[in-house]
């Protein structure tokens, strides 16, 4: 088991990215493994249980810095504690992954953020889980507030079932929206308290996909422009295809 409670700083400069991983795996066979494949976070034979309810901060400290890295990987995964990775002038947002075999859950109090600061874009984050992701707290990777894009955020449960009651927001204040794209085998409930905003000066893209389950939405799903082009949204199940 991986528990931090306290406060993670890993400050990204110019050349080099800050980096935290968080990894529960068996200690005898040392099978688990985790990294980025298309953006999507892969957990093999993971064991073990990750959760953070404390500080991790990979954000940028100087214009310019390298991107940030987060990485929680494991049977079980949770956050209930705050993730940064924020942007700086010309320095992008960074990229968080929460990955497991099991169930991966941000709680009502958790929050994750890869947003742009000032003229920068926001980074991205991934949630994935073989199983269950469930997300309660708030994801946001919004652009910055003179002229950076919004960031991208993947929801994704490649066996089993997406539960969504928190915010997820990659609005480009003065520029486009970002992507957001929750996609699982099972059902995808978007609770009433939902939010799905992906607005800008361009809209951005919102993806929504149940391979065999039932898509039940009755949250805020918002990814309209202020000026230019509007986004777009896709939601597709086995009913409607």
């Amino acid at each position: 088991m991986v528990n931090n409670e306290g406060v993670i700083e890993a400050g990204s400069l110019v050349n080099h990215g800050g980096v935290v991983t968080l990894l529960a795996a068996d200690p005898v066979e040392n099978t688990g493994q985790v990294g980025w494949e298309n953006n999507l976070g892969k957990v093999q034979n993971a064991s073990g249980i990750v959760t953070n309810s404390g500080t991790i901060d990979v954000s940028a400290k100087d214009a310019g810095a390298a991107q940030g890295q987060v990485t929680l990987a494991g049977e079980r995964v949770g956050n209930a504690g705050t993730i940064q990775a924020l942007g700086a002038d010309n320095a992008q947002g960074g990229r968080v992954l929460l990955a497991s075999t099991d169930k991966t859950v941000v709680t009502s109090t958790g929050t994750i953020d890869t947003s742009g600061v000032g003229n920068s874009s926001a980074g991205n984050v991934v949630m994935w889980s073989d199983k269950d992701t469930i997300l309660r707290g708030t994801i946001l990777a919004r652009g910055g507030a003179q002229g950076g894009d919004g960031g991208s955020v993947t929801v994704q449960a490649d066996q089993g079932a997406i539960e969504v009651q928190g915010t997820i927001d990659v609005t480009g204040t003065e520029s486009s929206g970002g992507n957001i794209q929750i996609a699982a085998r099972s059902d995808i409930t978007l609770d009433a308290a939902s939010q799905i905003l992906a607005g800008g000066r361009s809209g951005g893209e919102v993806r929504i996909e149940s391979g065999e389950g039932t898509l039940l939405a009755s949250g805020l799903i918002d990814g309209q422009a202020v000026t230019g082009t509007e986004g777009a949204c896709c939601c597709s199940h086995p009913a409607s295809a």
